[in-house]
């Protein structure tokens, strides 16, 4: 899938500020319907294009959990996916790629395997 020059804007701008060193995270703010899922799906394949990358993508509703999952997979079709989400019943914590629900995963997060990215969709809503 190509991005969009901004969705490009956006990849780049994250990766430039983790590289500059100011800081290990950071946050992106997309307007509703600019195309977070992608952005952050491009972001995930490149880094499992390298073997020994683990990330997570942490979130609030199940349906997005899912559609970022299934959309994941149109991205990296061979990618290794588990889903931690009670409302899906699921409790999968073995793929390098966890979609996970934050009110499932976050008593559970010390059992998680390392995590070297989280990404945290709806952030604003997390306290």
């Amino acid at each position: 899938m190509k991005l969009r020059p901004y969705q490009e804007e956006t990849v780049g701008a994250v990766y430039d500020y983790l590289a500059s060193g100011k800081g290990s995270s950071c946050v992106a703010v997309v307007p509703t319907g600019g195309g977070k899922t992608a952005i952050y799906n491009s972001m995930m394949r490149d880094m499992l294009a390298d073997d020994d990358t683990n990330i997570m993508m942490v979130t609030h509703k199940k349906e997005l959990i899912r559609q970022g999952a299934e959309s994941l997979l149109r991205f990296v079709p061979d990618a290794d996916i588990s889903i931690y989400s009670a409302g899906l019943g699921s409790k999968r914590l073995c793929g390098r790629a966890i979609f996970a629900g934050i009110q499932s995963i976050y008593k559970r997060a010390y059992d998680c395997p390392r995590i070297d990215v989280c990404f945290v969709d709806e952030c604003h809503l997390v306290s």
